[in-house]
């Protein structure tokens, strides 16, 4: 377990905001009881990068964390990148700003955001496609217990993905 907390660390230190880099270590798991070495321990890595290289360059660092650092630990590494990075693009940000047209039409503000999230819409985007993401339901607490939609706000959401639609 101290292996990997070391490697948590190690990981840990690859974000860097400025990048546009972050990572993630969760959920963590090893060992049976207290006062009993863990045979194994493991983790998921969870990443997101503003592109391709980037994403090449922490897969390779995180890769190159596999090995033998000490007497009879092992350190093994699998997977890589789920998803491609989120590229914006002048033709995505000509798509927001008719979206964002058709958000003040229906009464509400669609502010351009950059979350660094993963979604089916990082494959179109990646190759070109002009992508919007994070036009359904308003709400807060995202992957969290109090997560919640603002039921009031689905309609004129609802207006502006028809008006979108209307006018592709």
């Amino acid at each position: 377990m101290v292996a990997l907390a070391r490697k948590i660390l190690e990981i840990h230190a690859l974000t860097d905001l400025g990048r546009g880099v972050t990572t993630n270590v969760a959920p963590i798991w090893g060992g049976t009881r207290p006062n009993v070495i863990p045979p194994e321990a493991g983790c998921r890595i969870d990443f997101r990068v503003p592109s391709l290289a980037e994403g090449e360059r922490i897969v390779a660092a995180i890769r190159a964390m596999a090995g033998t650092p000490e007497e009879g630990i092992s350190i093994a590494i699998e997977g890589g990148m789920n998803r491609p990075p989120f590229p914006e693009t002048p033709a995505t940000l000509a798509l927001y700003e008719a979206a964002r047209g058709f958000a003040s039409a229906n009464g509400y503000d669609l502010p351009k955001q950059h979350r660094g999230g993963g979604s089916d819409g990082n494959f179109t985007a990646v190759m070109g496609i002009p992508t919007l993401d994070g036009l359904g339901c308003a709400g807060a607490g995202a992957h969290a217990p109090e997560e919640h939609i603002r039921w009031a706000e689905l309609a004129p959401r609802c207006a502006t993905l028809c008006d979108l639609l209307e006018t592709l």
